[in-house]
C-alpha cells in the first residue's frame, strides 16, 4: 500500500512538474508585470551629448528644482516646443529648466524569466506594480553599459565570460548585489563561485586585494560590509558551505549538505563581533583541499569581514534555526554535551597559515571538545588581541596549560573552563587577573591540591575589583575560594547551580557589601552556611532563578528577605515540589513581573491567598503541568497577563475556555500552547484573542492546518499575528502554507512537520507580507523535498528564501556567550 501511494506521489509530482510553466501565480497584492522590469538608468555615451534621434525617444527624466539639489526622479510631463527635438526646447509640466533635467535610458529586461539570481528588492519592485521605472540610488552612479554586462552576469549568459570582469567591476557588481539584497540559492552561490574562481584567483587578484581606488570604503557601509562577501565562504571549496547566525553572530562552515536553507548573510548588519565557527572534521576538510592561493583569498576574507575569532568544536552548524524567545526567557540556553569520543587535536596548520593582520584581530577564542593548538598559543597569543577565551570538555589533563595563558593575554575580559581539575597555580592565576566573566562549570581542586587563602593578601586579588560575571555551576570548591569570589561588588550575573563545597578556613568576606545583581541562579540548591549568609545579606535581584530544589523548605528563608523582596521581577520556581503555602509565599515579590513555574503547580489550591502579584504579573509559565478544575483557579486569577506558556500540559476538558478569560483575550499578545492536544472549540477560543502577535500551537492528524487558519483568518488576531511557530506529527500540504498568505504582518513561520507533499487543490498566490525581514523554516522529521516542491515555493515567496531543514541536523549552540 505504502509503494502504491509512494509511486502515486511520484506520477503526481512529474506531471505537476511538466505542468508548472503553464500555471499563473496569482498576485494578492496586485496586478502583474509579467516579470519584466524598466530600469532608468544613465548612459555615458549621453554625456557629452545625446543624439537628436535617442533624445526625441526618453520616456523618463531626472530633475531638480536647482543647482544645490541631489537629481531625483521627475514626475512632470515631458515633450519639446514647436516639435524641435533639443535640450533647450525641453518643456517639462512641473516648469523645471531644462538645465535641470538628465535624460536616463530605458533599460528593459525579463526578470522572471531570465534572471537566474533574485532579489528582494526587484521582487518588491515588482509586487508595487509602480508606473515608472525602477532606478538606483544615483549616489551609485549606475550606468546602462555597466549593468548591461551585470544582467549577462545574472541570467548566466554564454556570451559573457567572467573572465572579463576585472578589479571595477568586481567591486561595482558587489555594489549592486548589496543595493538589490540577493536571496539565496543555488544560482545566487553560482554567481559567487564564478567571481572566485575567475576573479579573486584570476588576474584581477592583486587590484582586488590591495584596492587602489578605495571601493571597499566607497562602496560599503562599514556596518553591513560584511555580508556582501560572506557568501565567497561558501564557495571557497567545494565540499563546505556557510551561513550566518544572526543570534550568536557566527558564520558558521560546514560540510555541505543537499539541504536547501537560508544563509541569512543579509542580517550581517551592526554586528560587533562577527565569529568564525567551524567543525574539527570541516576544518580537517578545509585544510586538505587548501592551495596556497586559496590561502591568501582566506585571509582576505577574514580581513574584509572583520573575522574577530574562532569556534572550533565537534559539531555541524548547517543553518541558522529561526529561535522564537520563550515568556520568561530571552533563549532558552542550550547545553554543550561532552563527547563520547576522544577528542582530535586541532591542526597547527590553521593557526599557522593566517595572515599577521589576522592574527592581529584575534579577540575570541571558543575550544569545545576538541584540544587546542596549545604549542602555537604559548608563543602566538601574545601577538593577538584574545579577550575572550574558552575550554570546555577538551583532552587534556594538565589544566595548567590553559591558565598559563591568561599571563600571556593583554586584556582576558572572559574566561571559560569546564570538567576540569585545578591546582594552586591555576587558581591564583585567575585571582590575579582582572577577568570581567569568570566561568567554571563542573570544575574541581586536583585531591593533591591544598589551596588557602592568605588573609593579608585578598586585596593583592586583581578578579576581586574586575568580575561582574561568575558562574561555577556543578563544581567542588573550598568554601573561602566562593567567598573570594563572591567579594568582588561588581558582581552583576551570578549562577551557583549544582554547586557543593569542600572545608576550609572562613574569614567572612561578606559583611557590609552591597550587590546589585541582574541574575542569580541557584538551582538545585545545597544548604550552605556560606550561601545562606549571602543570600540574606543587603543583595538585591532582578532575576532569581530557583530550579529543582530537592527540600523547598531549604530555600524557604530566601522568601523572607526583606532586601529581595522589593527587587525581584523575575522568579523561576521551576521542577519543584510545590505546595499551596509555597506558592503564597510568592507574593512577598510585590514587584514581580514575571513567573515560571513549569512542571512546578500543585494538583489542589485549597488555601491559596488572593495577593497583589496576580495583578502585578504580566508573563506566566506553567508549561508542562497537569491542569485540571482544581488547580486552574491559580491561571484564571491572572488578570493582566502579556505572554502564558502552556506548552505540554495535560489539560482537562473546556478548561481552556474558562482560564482564557474576557479581560485575558483583550490583554494577551503570546500563547504557547505547543504540544497539547487541543480541540476545534479550544482553538477557536484562542482565536479570539484580540491583540495575539505570537503563537505557538501543535495539532494532531484530525484536521488539516488550513482549518485552523480558516479559523484564525475570520478572527481580531488576522490583523495582529507576527509569529506563528506550528508543531504536527503528520505532513504539510501546500494547500496549508497557502492558507497563511491573509496574515500580512507575519515576520516569521516556523513549521515542524513529518514531510511535506503536494496535493494542492488551492490557486497559487504570491505572498506579500509587510516585513521585509519575514522568514519562513520548515523543519522535517523526513527530509525528502522534491524539486517540483521547492520551486513553488520560491514562487509563492518572492521576498524571502524558504528553507528546508533536517530536524537531526539542528545546530546545537550555547547561546550563554557575553
Amino acid at each position: 500500500m505504502r509503494k502504491s501511494r509512494s509511486l502515486k506521489e511520484s506520477w503526481v509530482g512529474l506531471l505537476y512538474l511538466i505542468g508548472l510553466g503553464f500555471l499563473d501565480i496569482v498576485n494578492c497584492a496586485s496586478k502583474s508585470k509579467n516579470g519584466n522590469i524598466i530600469f532608468g538608468l544613465l548612459d555615458l555615451n549621453w554625456e557629452t551629448g545625446i543624439p537628436k534621434s535617442e533624445l526625441s525617444k526618453v520616456k523618463y527624466w531626472l530633475s531638480r528644482s536647482s543647482e544645490s539639489e541631489q537629481l531625483g526622479f521627475c514626475s512632470g510631463k515631458h515633450g519639446f516646443k514647436f516639435n524641435n527635438v533639443s535640450m533647450p526646447n525641453l518643456v517639462c509640466s512641473l516648469k523645471i529648466s531644462y538645465r535641470n533635467h538628465k535624460p536616463l535610458r530605458s533599460f528593459e529586461v525579463n526578470y522572471k524569466e531570465d534572471w537566474k539570481v533574485q532579489f528582494r528588492v526587484l521582487n518588491r519592485f515588482l509586487l508595487k506594480d509602480l508606473d515608472k521605472p525602477f532606478l538606483f540610488n544615483i549616489s551609485m552612479d549606475v550606468n546602462c553599459q555597466e549593468f548591461e554586462m551585470f544582467v549577462k552576469s545574472v541570467t548566466f549568459d554564454p556570451s559573457f565570460a567572467v573572465l572579463n570582469i576585472g578589479y571595477d567591476l568586481f567591486y561595482r557588481f558587489l555594489r549592486l548585489f548589496d543595493a538589490l539584497d540577493p536571496i539565496s540559492s543555488i544560482n545566487l552561490s553560482k554567481f559567487y563561485s564564478d567571481l572566485l574562481r575567475k576573479c579573486l584567483m584570476g588576474i584581477s587578484f592583486i587590484n582586488i586585494m590591495a584596492d587602489p581606488e578605495h571601493y571597499m570604503v566607497r562602496y560599503f557601509e562599514d556596518r553591513n560590509r560584511s555580508r556582501s562577501f560572506m557568501p565567497f565562504f561558501s564557495v571557497i571549496s567545494d565540499s563546505i558551505d556557510a551561513c550566518f547566525n544572526p543570534e550568536t553572530s557566527y558564520l558558521s562552515l560546514f560540510k555541505r549538505t543537499k539541504h536547501s536553507t537560508d544563509q541569512c548573510f543579509r542580517y550581517a548588519i551592526n554586528v560587533s563581533r562577527l565569529i568564525l565557527k567551524i567543525s574539527i572534521s570541516s576544518l580537517e576538510l578545509l585544510l586538505s583541499g587548501f592551495k596556497a592561493n586559496e590561502w591568501s583569498v582566506f585571509n582576505w576574507l577574514l580581513s574584509v569581514t572583520k573575522i574577530s575569532g574562532f569556534c572550533i568544536d565537534d559539531t555541524e552548524v548547517t543553518c541558522s534555526e529561526m529561535k522564537i524567545p520563550g515568556v520568561c526567557d530571552i533563549l532558552n540556553p542550550e547545553t554543550t554535551i561532552r563527547s563520547a569520543v576522544p577528542s582530535k587535536t586541532i591542526p597547527l596548520g590553521f593557526f599557522s597559515f593566517l595572515a599577521d593582520t589576522n592574527v592581529k584581530s584575534i579577540q575570541y577564542l571558543k575550544f569545545v571538545n576538541v584540544v587546542p593548538p596549545f604549542d602555537y598559543l604559548d608563543q602566538n597569543i601574545n601577538k593577538a588581541s584574545v579577550s575572550y577565551f574558552e575550554v570546555t570538555y577538551c583532552s587534556i589533563e594538565e589544566c595548567n596549560r590553559i591558565t598559563a595563558l591568561l599571563q600571556k593575554m593583554w586584556e582576558p575580559n572572559a574566561f571559560k573552563l569546564t570538567g576540569y581539575k585545578m591546582n594552586s597555580d591555576d587558581i591564583n592565576r585567575i585571582l590575579y587577573s582582572n577577568i570581567k566573566i569568570l566561568v567554571l562549570k563542573e570544575c574541581t581542586l586536583d585531591v593533591d591540591t591544598d589551596w588557602k587563602p592568605i588573609r593579608d593578601r585578598r586585596g593583592e586579588f586583581k578578579l576581586i575589583g574586575s568580575l561582574k560575571q561568575l558562574n561555577i555551576s556543578s563544581s567542588i570548591f573550598p568554601v573561602c575560594l566562593v567567598q573570594l569570589f563572591l567579594m568582588s561588588a561588581k558582581l552583576e550575573n551570578i549562577y551557583l547551580n549544582s554547586l557543593k563545597f569542600t572545608a576550609c578556613l572562613s574569614f567572612d568576606p561578606f559583611s557590609n557589601t552591597k550587590r546589585n545583581l541582574d541574575c542569580l541562579e541557584a538551582d538545585e540548591y545545597i544548604p550552605n552556611e556560606c550561601l545562606n549568609t549571602f543570600f540574606t545579606g543587603e543583595i538585591s535581584v532582578n532575576s532569581l532563578y530557583l530550579r529543582g530544589t530537592a527540600d523547598f523548605e531549604s530555600v524557604r528563608f530566601i522568601f523572607e528577605s526583606v532586601n529581595l523582596h522589593k527587587s525581584v521581577k523575575y522568579l523561576n520556581l521551576s521542577k519543584n515540589s510545590l505546595t499551596v503555602e509555597h506558592l503564597n509565599l510568592i507574593a512577598n515579590f510585590y514587584c514581580l513581573k514575571r513567573l515560571s513555574l513549569s512542571r512546578s503547580l500543585p494538583s489542589s489550591m485549597e488555601g491559596l491567598i488572593h495577593s497583589k502579584i496576580f495583578e502585578n504579573i504580566t508573563h506566566l509559565d506553567i508549561s508542562h503541568n497537569d491542569i485540571f478544575s482544581q488547580n486552574s483557579v491559580y491561571i484564571i486569577w491572572f488578570t493582566n497577563l502579556k505572554a502564558l506558556d502552556m506548552s505540554s500540559v495535560r489539560i482537562g476538558c473546556y478548561i481552556l475556555s474558562s482560564i482564557l478569560s474576557e479581560k485575558l483575550k483583550n490583554s494577551l499578545s503570546y500563547l504557547d500552547i505547543s504540544g497539547v492536544d487541543l480541540s476545534l472549540a479550544d482553538f477557536k477560543c484562542i482565536s479570539d484573542c484580540r491583540n495575539l502577535r505570537n503563537l505557538i500551537f501543535s495539532y494532531g492528524n484530525s484536521c488539516p492546518l488550513t482549518t485552523y487558519s480558516d479559523v484564525l483568518k475570520t478572527a481580531y488576531v488576522r490583523e495582529k499575528l507576527s509569529i506563528l511557530r506550528i508543531e504536527t506529527t503528520g505532513d504539510i500540504d501546500i494547500d496549508d502554507v497557502l492558507s497563511l498568505a491573509d496574515f500580512a504582518d507575519l515576520s516569521g513561520v516556523k513549521i515542524t512537520c513529518r514531510t511535506i507533499i503536494n496535493e494542492r487543490k488551492r490557486e497559487l498566490v504570491v505572498f506579500n507580507f509587510k516585513n521585509p525581514e519575514f522568514r519562513i523554516q520548515f523543519v522535517l522529521k523526513i527530509y525528502f523535498v522534491d524539486k517540483f516542491i521547492e520551486e513553488i515555493f520560491n514562487n509563492l515567496f518572492k521576498l524571502c528564501y524558504c528553507s528546508f531543514t533536517y530536524e537531526k541536523f539542528l545546530p546545537c549552540i550555547n547561546f550563554s556567550d557575553y
